[in-house]
């Protein structure tokens, strides 16, 4: 376990303690079934957003959901605090001159504002940003990212279909290095073609690129066309910003032949 996910199940384990503390107490005081299920709603939900935050895996699963969750656990929140400070009684310093209870409630007031921000402030960065990235895709760095560029599966045979996985937009020309250090030019960098009319054709702007095993085809350096996966062994594909070997982004896979 990474020191970012145990310190994400620390503080999971802690605020649900919390979040059961504050469900029994609000029982007592009559909550009713539904502000109750309301509550646990929200208190699920800041104890979701650390674990995603560091958790690859569980990000995933929860997707774009992460946009509306996080907006009505912080609504939720906001609404119970202001109901609960509109509905407390009067400080007792008030109505006493008695300078140890005065003392005895700012810092008791103190501790409780604390107490607040402890169990809430982590769960609401950690959702903002889970927030953020679902919005705007890898802009922001997580403890634990997803590959930039995946290449699926991993080990192909003549029958495979390779799947190529990329961030947009990402660079126009895709080549491979064959087992023998050979470089292969696959789709070949076109001029223009970050160009607003040329994006919708433009390799660069494709999130995803299906090839053939079996009949995929590179260009060789001095323009000869060839089977790119022929001989048993690990190829990587690079994909370049533009023209030459300048690879931007590579991911590996093992070919075995017939």
């Amino acid at each position: 376990m990474s020191p970012w996910l145990g310190a994400a199940v620390a503080y999971g384990v802690g605020r649900t303690g919390f979040a059961a503390h504050r469900l029994v107490a609000q029982q007592r005081l009559g909550r009713t079934l539904l502000g109750l299920a309301a509550q646990g709603i929200a208190d699920v939900a800041w104890v979701l957003f650390p674990l995603a935050y560091v958790s690859l895996s569980l990000r995933q699963r929860v997707g774009a959901l992460v946009v509306p969750l996080f907006l009505y656990a912080l609504v939720w929140e906001i609404w119970h605090y202001a109901m609960t400070a509109a509905a407390a009684p009067p400080d007792g310093p008030a109505a006493t001159d008695d300078p140890l209870a005065i003392a005895a409630a700012e810092a008791s007031g103190w501790w409780r504002a604390l107490g607040s921000l402890a169990t809430v402030a982590p769960s609401l960065l950690a959702g903002a940003f889970l927030a953020f990235d679902a919005i705007a895709p890898n802009e922001w760095p997580f403890p634990e990212s997803a590959p930039a560029f995946v290449c699926e599966p991993a080990v192909l045979a003549p029958v495979s279909r390779l799947t190529l996985r990329m961030p947009v937009p990402h660079g126009g020309e895709l080549g491979v290095f064959t087992p023998s250090q050979r470089y292969l030019v696959v789709i070949p960098f076109t001029a223009g073609s970050a160009l607003p009319q040329n994006r919708e054709r433009s390799f660069a702007y494709r999130r995803a690129q299906t090839l053939d095993v079996a009949r995929t085809t590179g260009t060789t350096p001095d323009g000869r066309s060839e089977r790119v996966f022929s001989d048993t062994g690990t190829y990587q594909l690079v994909v370049n910003p533009e023209a030459g070997m300048a690879a931007s982004l590579a991911c590996s896979v093992r070919y075995v032949g017939p």
